[in-house]
């Protein structure tokens, strides 16, 4: 390096909706784009058996080379101490951001104990 320094031109933007519909659902919105590159996330959320059971939806997804990861959970809290989650992530990508992990796609369960 001759200690030169680089000046590059950038373009970011980040748009965002939170959307509270009622009846215990929420749905979120991101898109944000940077240098060519756009990714997008959207979340959706309920609850059910009076709070007891929240199913959610997260998804990362790679506009510009069409990849995406999502993650689904059903969270049930048993007591207040005690929760129980089954849940599946989701990689699909022919190229971008999240080829090297198209091969993980699992489902897993988790236990939280908290006291």
């Amino acid at each position: 390096m001759n200690g030169e320094i680089t000046f590059k031109n950038t373009s970011n933007a980040l748009l965002g909706l939170d959307f509270y519909p009622g009846g215990d659902w929420n749905l979120s919105f991101q898109y944000a784009y940077q240098n060519d590159n756009s990714t997008a996330t959207v979340r959706i959320s309920k609850e059910l058996f009076r709070n007891t059971l929240n199913i959610n939806t997260f998804a990362y997804i790679d506009v510009t080379n069409g990849g995406i990861y999502d993650r689904t959970t059903f969270d049930y809290a048993v007591n207040d101490m005690l929760h129980i989650a089954l849940g599946f992530d989701y990689f699909n990508a022919d190229k971008g951001m999240f080829k090297m992990y198209d091969k993980n796609s699992e489902i897993f369960v988790k236990v939280k104990c908290s006291f």
